[in-house]
């Protein structure tokens, strides 16, 4: 069984805006990657933090159409996305292997999810990391025999951080596409042409 979390809990402070309420085709990015989790995953899981009053209504929308759609609040989202993804997988538990998605990679999709699912379900015992040409970074899927490592993260410790320390305990997986994510008005420019 593979549960998705979703982290869309930041603040966006570079970008100057919420990347969560950004709209991509009358869908916003916190849309986009829900439903690409809901598509894959046999629970999901959204992390919400910043920007909390909007980023609610569209996860509630959503909750009328997904029964097993479910709404994680995060009281330290402001420390970083380390403390974000352990608050996350301490509420989840450890009884299923977990997919962890950012809210600002719209161009992954359910296709991605599933090509990443079938290859983890060859060797559950070590987490996968996507790889972009070379660049290693998220969506990850975490065997639950691992996820207590990632329990008492805090701050901006991202994901990096694991796959660098354990290189034992990770394989990763090629997507033949360019790594980007939302961090600056350049990058959001640069995605919504690819719409």
């Amino acid at each position: 069984m593979i549960h998705g979390l979703l982290l869309a809990a930041g603040e966006s402070k570079r970008l100057g805006q919420a990347k969560q309420l950004l709209q991509i085709q009358d869908k916003s990015l916190l849309e986009w990657a829900a439903l690409a989790l809901l598509q894959t995953c046999d629970e999901v899981s959204v992390v919400l933090g910043a920007e909390r009053k909007g980023c609610l209504s569209i996860v509630k929308n959503l909750q009328h159409e997904y029964e097993n759609l479910h709404l994680i609040i995060s009281s330290d989202y402001g420390e970083g996305m380390g403390s974000t993804l352990s608050e996350g997988l301490r509420k989840i538990g450890n009884h299923q292997h977990v997919l962890v998605h950012l809210v600002d990679m719209p161009y992954i999709n359910g296709f991605h999810l599933k090509y990443l699912i079938n290859h983890f379900q060859k060797n559950t015992s070590l987490a996968l990391v996507s790889n972009y040409e070379g660049q290693n970074a998220p969506p990850v899927i975490i065997p639950q025999q691992l996820l207590s490592m990632f329990y008492d993260w805090r701050g901006e410790m991202g994901l990096g951080a694991f796959w660098k320390q354990h290189p034992d305990l990770v394989d990763r997986l090629e997507l033949g596409v360019p790594y980007q994510d939302i961090d600056t008005i350049e990058d959001w420019e640069k995605i919504k042409e690819q719409f």
